[in-house]
């Protein structure tokens, strides 16, 4: 017997294409169905929607998604503030992701919503405002993570502040008790060896954790060259 696919359905099937490489436009248009049906989308629709948006940097869908969570009530709910600040900023945005952070609770404002927020501004190469972010979190007691000192790393990869970025380095265990990771490390040698100062950035690789030269995103052939060891 056929069975009529139901919000459960749509939302299942939606959230697995937003987590596939090419699977974003296919979630919009179910997406799209599944209003044509006349089914609601729900919380976990609309987060798995917004993984989409950010694919393709969709004002249109994501303003769409954000009015349709403030008609029917989701609005408010905190697990869907940081992905919107997210959505808005990973698709250049700033000013709508400003928005739903600032009008956003200061204790409702978590780490993820700060990071967000950071990673946004470096991504697009606001490396300052990235930074002066980061010291807003810190001035209001919030817990930085792992994925907060990335977005910090990657906006002074962008914006060549190598010294920045040793700092925020050696600040993660000392000062948070967070561990870096390979990723953390990728970012100050690749910052290190575009501003020539390729002894240091050898330094940074020898204290990785997994000395792997794929995982450091070094763009100069010729320096790449020079720092094989």
């Amino acid at each position: 017997m056929d069975v009529e696919p139901n919000a459960s359905t749509f939302t299942a099937i939606i959230l697995g294409l937003s987590g596939l490489e090419d699977g974003s436009f296919k979630a919009l248009s179910f997406y799209r169905r599944m209003g044509e049906a006349g089914l609601k989308q729900d919380l976990v629709t609309l987060l798995a929607l917004l993984r989409a948006c950010v694919d393709l940097a969709a004002l249109s869908l994501i303003n769409e998604i954000h009015g349709y969570a403030i008609r029917n009530g989701i609005g408010p709910h905190s697990h869907l503030r940081s992905p919107l600040v997210d959505a808005y900023g990973g698709s250049g945005y700033f000013v709508n992701a400003q928005c739903v952070f600032e009008t956003t609770g200061t204790m409702e404002r978590d780490v993820v919503a700060w990071s967000s927020l950071i990673y946004a501004y470096g991504l697009h190469g606001d490396a300052a405002t990235a930074l002066e972010t980061f010291e807003q979190l810190e001035m209001v007691k919030v817990q930085p993570d792992g994925l907060t000192f990335l977005a910090v790393l990657k906006a002074c990869s962008h914006a060549m502040l190598a010294d920045e970025a040793l700092g925020y380095l050696g600040q993660m265990h000392k000062d948070y008790g967070v561990e870096a990771s390979s990723h953390h490390y990728s970012c100050v040698v690749d910052v290190l060896s575009r501003a020539r100062r390729l002894n240091e950035a050898y330094e940074v690789m020898k204290g990785m954790p997994m000395r792997t030269s794929y995982l450091i995103p070094i763009e100069n052939a010729n320096i790449q060259e020079e720092m094989r060891v």
